[in-house]
Order: structure tokens, then sequence, then C-alpha cells
């Protein structure tokens, strides 16, 4: 365990090679009575571009803002109960598990809060002064 530094820019022009989530939330749907795990989960993905993200959450009628990044994984996927965990790329804190679809399937990309978005940033610099 240690510190995870924030992802304050954009990537470059190569894309993070390594991203993955954590989370103790559910992992079967539909949900069980007790949905969570008795182990800290991770989840492998790769990051989806902004194009396809809007393009593949539109047929679902989501909207995805400057302040959302997506990223696609198989076979694990974030679902309840993980939501506010951290999705780090090459050791940086790059997104805040945010959202999937509503049977936590992998057939759609799995939503971020983009940490590196100006309002997100300013927001996290006046709250935690980090």
């Amino acid at each position: 365990m240690g510190v995870v530094p924030l992802q304050d820019e954009e990537p470059g022009a190569a894309p993070p090679v390594s991203c993955f989530a954590v989370g103790w939330g559910d992992t079967s749907f539909p949900e069980s009575s007790d949905w969570s795990t008795e182990h800290l989960k991770i989840g492998h993905y790769r990051l989806v571009t902004r194009k396809a993200c809007v393009e593949q959450w539109a047929t679902r009628g989501q909207i995805i803002t400057e302040e959302m990044l997506c990223a696609h994984s198989k076979p694990a996927n974030v679902c309840a109960g993980d939501s506010g965990g951290p999705f780090v790329c090459d050791g940086r804190l790059y997104g805040i598990v945010s959202f999937t679809t509503f049977n936590c399937s992998n057939e759609l990309p799995q939503g971020f809060t983009r940490v590196s978005a100006p309002k997100i940033r300013s927001f996290i610099r006046a709250v935690a002064a980090v």
C-alpha cells in the first residue's frame, strides 16, 4: 500500500499501458442478498476513446461529459458497491469508479470520473488540498 499520485494532465500520444480498478462490490448479477465480497477484487482495463464511448453509450441514452472517461475490461467489471473506488493507470489515479450497465455486463465500457478534468481537479484541490 502506498500513495497513488493524481493524474494532472491528459495522457500524451501513447495511452497508458496498464489500468485497473479495485472494489468490494457485487461479483454476480442479479445481486444476491449478500452482494459484497470478502476479498478486494481487481479488474484490468484498457482505455476506450472518447468518441467510441460516446457512440456506444448513446444507444442507452447516457451522455458522456468531459468529466468522464471510459474503459473496457473482460471478464471482470465494476458493479454495485464499487462506485467511488480508484481507477489507476500506470501508477497514477486516472479516475473514480462511476457507472456501468444496470446488470454489470461488459457489453459497454465502464464509466469513470476523470480526475484530470479541470472541474474535478479543482474540486479535489479545494476539498482535499492535493
